[in-house]
């Protein structure tokens, strides 16, 4: 949260961290990497409380891998630590969104177009637009536009 708010500017007032060029993203970096290690901290240190144990389909999965045969021989060649599905990125989570994306796809049909957009920032109905206005007023012109 913290860092968050310091990453937004704010008007009549300075910011020495968004005016740091590349330090300022090596910050971003760095406090990216600090936030993940705690998420994972965190879980490493609660699987107790995550109910880790009763994941049947994991202790399957390891069973099928051909990798250990059984948990105990998992636990010697390293630290069985489940990642839950709320965990962005973890291989439960891409699951779940692998599955999510073909249920919807199989209730709504196929897509038929992949489309995106971007905004060039420098086009003349944006130049004279400040900051508080900028974000309704691009809004605005690509629900015309589109």
């Amino acid at each position: 949260m913290f860092y968050s708010w310091r990453m937004f500017q704010r008007r009549g007032e300075f910011s020495t961290v968004l005016s740091g060029g590349r330090l300022f993203q090596h910050y971003l970096v760095d406090q990216f990497c600090k936030m993940e290690a705690e998420k994972l901290s965190y879980l490493l240190q609660n699987q107790q409380s995550l109910r880790a144990e009763n994941y049947t389909a994991l202790r399957e999965l390891l069973a099928d891998s051909g990798g250990p045969n059984n948990e105990s021989e998992a636990v010697r060649t390293g630290r069985l630590v489940v990642l839950p599905s709320t965990y962005i990125g973890g291989e439960r989570y891409m699951r779940q969104k692998m599955h999510d994306i073909i249920a919807t796809s199989n209730k709504m049909g196929h897509p038929d177009i992949f489309l995106t957009m971007t905004c060039n920032l420098n086009w003349p109905r944006f130049e004279d637009l400040s900051y508080r206005d900028s974000l309704h007023r691009i809004s605005q012109t690509f629900a015309l536009e589109s």
